[in-house]
């Protein structure tokens, strides 16, 4: 059982997302632990998708979304904690550089906070939506 304090999850976790909204790499892995797993679920079509392992493999998913999408809003919406887990409800509009479509989805972003660090993300949006703004 993880035992981390609800408050200080939720505070990392904005953290977090304060840091992805400004573009500001460094402050966004200094939330990251150095062994943590980032997921995203869906088809091979998106580029993304997988389970990323460790810091250096975070920054390349995190170049393979930017330049996947063109992220024009970002609201995360709703946040469920119980102790070091973060569970948020969003919704997302960017634009699919590939083919300057819009693409809009709700998303589900489930997070793991330890020691004050994220050990874990899991990301569920509408990965038909997506593909279908990627596809030619």
């Amino acid at each position: 059982m993880n035992k981390q304090p609800a408050q200080d999850s939720l505070a990392v976790v904005r953290r977090f997302y304060e840091a992805f909204s400004k573009r500001d790499d460094a402050a966004l892995l200094a939330l990251v632990a150095d062994d943590a797993v980032w997921t995203a679920y869906g088809p091979p079509e998106v580029p993304f998708v997988g389970t990323w392992r460790g810091k250096r493999e975070l920054v390349r998913y995190y170049a393979a979304v930017r330049v996947t999408l063109d992220v024009r809003k970002y609201e995360p919406r709703e946040y469920v904690v119980d102790g070091g887990t973060v569970l948020v409800l969003g919704h997302v509009t960017a634009i699919a550089r590939p083919t300057g479509r819009t693409f809009e989805s709700h998303f589900a972003h489930v997070y793991t906070v330890r020691g004050g660090l994220l050990t874990s993300y899991r990301n569920f949006l509408d990965t038909a939506a997506l593909v279908a703004a990627l596809r030619p």
